[in-house]
């Protein structure tokens, strides 16, 4: 029985049929990948991603063989039991598969324990930018203010390090491959593919919109998991507050280039806005940062909940020549 295969299975037996020897079935494969790869840009990124996997996978092997080259020598050297001899005296002497099908084991466990790093990537946004990206294994990111991550794709697996700010991440599954985002002293292990990690007062915030994920800050001696409409945060390695219910698309509601707050206080409002803004917000009076406040804003005009404040509530705003802001109550 023929089981379906998924595209990447499909693109490497492509690939492969595309470097077996025979001239007519490789530009058969040629000419079937392009087609395929012309159908959409998904097949694009997937057709790149397991090229890319060949391309390092053949580099590994020339190293392997530049350091043994006794062990490793390439099918094509006079020693490779690609064929069968007669001696004259002892009639055939067949080669020994089994050798060489523990050779490649060999070689096929050592790349496994090297975990060789197939292609990297750096990512940054500026302040009050958004940018989505996608990654070499096909995973979308979307980045927000202020953000800079690095990826790494191993034989094995995926490694973010989300060096600072926020990111939603739409991961692509791949078996057997785990991917994992570092931020601070928090690893975040996914187990299912739409979650949001934002670095978040000396530790970090981890919300789940579809699937589930694994979080381990470097402090605690066991992990959470969090599924869809959860939340995680952490502080300085060690979990803060348990988990909690969120409206999930709230909390990336950046996305969309809208600041949503629901009930939350003035001083949190003040905080989450001054992510977009680079001229420093301060509020003047306790009283004033406890206050309440609900609505959905623009991102793409920051400044107008800070214009819209003094309707909301007693108080002053003054905008300084530096683009400061001094919030007072009259």
């Amino acid at each position: 029985m023929n089981l379906p295969l998924n595209d990447s299975d499909y693109v490497n037996r492509l690939l492969a049929r595309s470097r077996c020897g025979d001239p007519q079935r490789e530009a058969d494969a040629r000419l079937e990948l392009e087609q395929w790869v012309a159908v959409s840009d998904d097949n694009r990124r997937c057709y790149e991603a397991q090229r890319q996997t060949v391309i390092a996978l053949d580099a590994s092997l020339d190293s392997l063989r530049q350091r043994y080259p006794r062990h490793l020598a390439p099918a094509s050297a006079a020693q490779a039991p690609a064929l069968a001899t007669r001696n004259p005296r002892r009639g055939w002497a067949w080669p020994t598969w089994s050798s060489a099908l523990v050779l490649l084991l060999g070689v096929g466990l050592t790349l496994w324990w090297v975990n060789p790093v197939l292609s990297q990537g750096e990512y940054v946004t500026g302040l009050g930018e958004h940018r989505e990206v996608y990654l070499s294994d096909g995973s979308r990111v979307q980045l927000n203010t202020n953000t800079h991550l690095d990826f790494v794709r191993r034989l094995r697996s995926r490694e973010v390090q989300l060096v600072q700010g926020e990111a939603l991440f739409e991961v692509t599954h791949q078996a057997n491959i785990p991917f994992e985002v570092t931020s601070l002293d928090t690893r975040v292990r996914v187990l299912g593919t739409v979650f949001n990690v934002r670095q978040w007062q000396e530790g970090n915030q981890v919300t789940v919109l579809e699937g589930r994920v694994q979080v381990t800050p470097d402090h605690e001696a066991d992990a959470l998991q969090i599924t869809r409409g959860q939340q995680l945060r952490t502080r300085h390695g060690l979990f803060v507050d348990g988990i909690r219910d969120v409206d999930a698309t709230q909390a990336v509601s950046w996305r969309d280039g809208r600041l949503v707050f629901s009930g939350e206080t003035l001083a949190e409002a003040v905080a989450e806005l001054q992510r977009y803004r680079s001229g420093r917000i301060r509020i003047h009076d306790s009283k004033l940062g406890a206050l309440r406040i609900s609505g959905s804003f623009s991102l793409a005009k920051p400044d107008e909940l800070l214009h819209l404040l003094p309707e909301l509530f007693a108080l002053n705003l003054v905008i300084n020549p530096d683009q400061s802001v001094d919030i007072r109550a009259r």
